[in-house]
């Protein structure tokens, strides 16, 4: 019983340090950011690329056509467009990569903050599925663990 124990509490411990050690893998290149990512129709939004030469960079959406930065980090732009959730394409230059999409929600009476349910310090925090289940792996293992414990205690070992 001790040593599944010791490999569970092992498993755990690996499971939450593996997310924090790991390099992450992109299949393009940078990162595109709206600032907001919520607009209502007729609001201007911030666009930055993450590029190492913004001269050819363009980034386009159905919500603002194509523009190109030349040679700019970020664009500021006016979208019209109908409410709806509409994708953010961009790339460095011609023959650069792609840069990773991200989205701009074009909506009437868009949310402004956190959700409204209390102090909600996690509210807007996205777990990993790693981390998720190497807390459930310590959180089995300690529970065993006080089993085995109280088991022992009663016996009188």
């Amino acid at each position: 019983m001790r040593s599944v124990l010791a490999t569970a509490v092992c498993a755990g411990a690996l499971l939450l340090a593996a997310p924090a050690t790991a390099t992450p893998i992109l299949p393009f290149g940078g990162d595109i950011t709206v600032t907001p990512q919520w607009v209502e129709p007729g609001g201007e939004v911030s666009i930055t690329l993450d590029c190492d030469d913004h001269e050819h960079a363009f980034v386009e959406s159905e919500a603002f056509g194509e523009v190109e930065l030349d040679g700019e980090e970020g664009v500021d732009l006016l979208v019209d467009e109908e409410p709806g959730r509409y994708a953010v394409h961009g790339q460095c230059g011609p023959d650069g990569p792609p840069l990773n999409d991200t989205w701009l929600v074009v909506e009437d009476d868009y949310p402004y903050g956190g959700v409204e349910t209390g102090a909600g310090g996690t509210a807007m925090r996205v777990v990993s599925p790693a981390v998720s289940a190497g807390v459930g792996v310590l959180a089995a293992a300690a529970i065993g663990g006080g089993a085995l414990f109280l088991r022992r205690r009663r016996a009188g070992h």
